[in-house]
């Protein structure tokens, strides 16, 4: 008697099972991706419209406000300017107030400081020649910066005279004049001075001294500074610090365009996703979804982007990709639980949804670990799609 193997029957959906996973069905969910990929990136150059009009906001008020203000000095010159003295000890002690200036959707942050410079400066011996004679008579103490950024220039005290400030026609430096005063040969003489400053973008102030002591108070700002010990920054100061100068950088808390540009560059991410979650939810409840219910999930996913653009211009980008984010999950979630009728798959839908955009919303705060995270999550998805296919019974034998 002959054996004859009997084939494995094919499920079907007349009996409950799902039809074979077409290839062609696959191919067809990555190309509905595509346009709505390219539809995200329109959006995108909206967003760098919208940036120019910050720039463009931005150099406005910097001509009006002035720009980024570097402080240089004081430091001590002959009347030649071939000699040069800088202080022996630099204190600095800058009071930092911002203010945001707004021109319709756009803004900026300027900032006005009070500043206090004191410290000490040694008379070298040097400045005198062989016969005798003084050299630096008539030299000045300079300090040099945009002077029209900077008023109420209070005198200049050295040793307890007080000297005028006279601010040059080329508008970059303030000086005062020096008398000569041979006791002063080979000391530490004191001076201090104040003055208020204005400006956009950043103020800096060059470690003049052989030692700085450089302090800056403010508020709006974020903490960004190394932990020199002679170097300190309080309530915030956005601060730089290198061999020649310290710095605090005035700039708007979230730059809301950018960000809203590096959002969409994770489009992709967020749009196959998502199409992979359905996908996922088409085999395992055994339910065939068509193209047009993939097309009109992804155009959801599309409108979260022009929803955080416009709310986040009024709201900032923080709130405005939360709110932008909240309601997309909530339209694709009641999408999803008026056309499966099931709560436990809206309620998945929604947490996975929620996941993926806080995983972007992370990736674009931490760039040095978005490549990390980006392979960590599209690992993760990809063991799930294998998990679940695994355990579809596309082939269950039936007894003879």
């Amino acid at each position: 008697m002959e054996n004859y193997q009997i084939p494995t029957p094919t499920p079907n959906s007349q009996n409950g099972k799902p039809d074979k996973i077409s290839a062609l069905k696959i191919f067809a969910i990555f190309l509905i991706g595509i346009p709505f990929i390219a539809i995200a990136f329109c959006v995108r150059f909206m967003t760098d419209m919208y940036s120019e009009g910050q720039k463009t906001t931005e150099n406005k008020i910097e001509e009006k406000f002035g720009g980024a203000l570097n402080i240089n000095g004081p430091i001590l010159v002959d009347l030649s300017g071939n000699k040069i003295i800088t202080p022996t000890n630099l204190n600095v002690n800058a009071d930092v107030k911002t203010k945001v200036k707004k021109n319709g959707w756009y803004e900026a942050k300027t900032f006005a400081a009070n500043i206090e410079l004191s410290g000490t400066i040694t008379f070298d011996e040097s400045l005198i020649s062989h016969d005798g004679s003084q050299l630096y008579e008539n030299a000045y103490l300079i300090i040099r910066a945009n002077t029209n950024q900077l008023s109420e220039l209070s005198t200049v005290k050295i040793n307890g005279e007080e000297l005028k400030w006279i601010k040059n026609n080329s508008g970059n430096q303030i000086s005062a004049a020096i008398p000569a005063k041979p006791e002063w040969i080979g000391k530490e003489i004191p001076f201090s001075t104040s003055f208020a400053a204005h400006g956009t973008r950043s103020l800096s102030i060059n470690k003049n001294g052989s030692s700085n002591t450089i302090i800056i108070n403010g508020q709006d700002f974020t903490n960004d500074f190394d932990n020199d010990e002679s170097e300190k920054a309080q309530d915030g100061t956005v601060y730089e610090s290198n061999k020649e100068l310290a710095r605090a950088i005035f700039t708007r808390d979230v730059d809301t365009y950018r960000m809203v540009d590096r959002s969409i560059k994770y489009c992709f991410l967020i749009i196959y996703l998502t199409f992979a979650g359905v996908f996922i939810t088409e085999i395992s409840t055994r339910r065939k979804l068509s193209i047009i219910y993939y097309a009109l999930v992804g155009a959801a996913l599309v409108v979260f982007y022009t929803l955080l653009l416009s709310i986040a211009q009024i709201l900032g980008f923080n709130l405005g990709y939360s709110i932008a984010a909240v309601m997309t999950i909530i339209l694709i979630a009641s999408f999803i639980a008026n056309s499966l009728h099931s709560i436990k798959i809206t309620i998945l839908a929604a947490v996975t949804l929620a996941i993926l955009y806080l995983a972007c919303f992370i990736m674009m705060n931490l760039e040095n670990y978005a490549l990390l995270m980006g392979s960590l999550i599209i690992f993760a998805v990809l063991a799930v799609i294998m998990h679940v296919y695994a355990r579809i019974n596309f082939n269950k034998p039936q007894e003879a």
